[in-house]
């Protein structure tokens, strides 16, 4: 609870500090490839953002209440929703969680929270673009990490 309180916190201070970029928010559930999107596809929206909400992002209510906040400081949003099936998701939580010997070195999420967080993930970008769709200052992106070569949808063509 305490990582939370925290996040919520710095997330303030981001919002009130003055707007020279977008927030962006990213969506999915554990071990989608967050963070190779981060690093690679969508690096130069990262770097020219105000910041970043990195999570699964799963909650409506929290959602709006943080793009409301965001839109709120004057800044566009930017939701980046990672995809990937469930299963490809879990083999890559338990390689990342385990080393050569098989052993767990890591974190590894159990079976229902990873399975309810790709699910709550995906329902609530679903229910966040129909919310924010003909907003002008609301951008959706679905990134697709199970083709093997990652790629970008913007929100029109998904």
């Amino acid at each position: 609870e305490g990582s939370k309180k925290f996040s919520e916190k710095l997330f303030r201070i981001a919002v009130a500090k003055p707007n020279t970029g977008p927030g962006v928010f990213m969506s999915a559930g554990p071990s989608s490839g967050k963070s190779t999107f981060i690093n690679g596809l969508l690096a130069e929206q990262i770097r020219t953002s105000d910041f970043v909400v990195d999570g699964v992002f799963d909650k409506f209510d929290k959602s709006v209440e943080k793009i409301e906040a965001t839109l709120a400081s004057g800044r566009d949003v930017i939701i980046n929703h990672i995809f990937l099936p469930v299963e490809e998701a879990a083999a890559r939580a338990v390689a990342r969680a385990t080393d050569a010997n098989g052993d767990i070195t890591g974190r590894l999420p159990d079976a229902n929270t990873l399975t309810g967080d790709h699910v709550r993930s995906q329902i609530n970008f679903l229910a966040l673009y129909e919310k924010y769709k003909n907003n002008p200052n609301v951008h959706f992106f679905v990134g697709d990490n199970s083709t093997g070569t990652p790629y970008i949808i913007p929100s029109k063509e998904a």
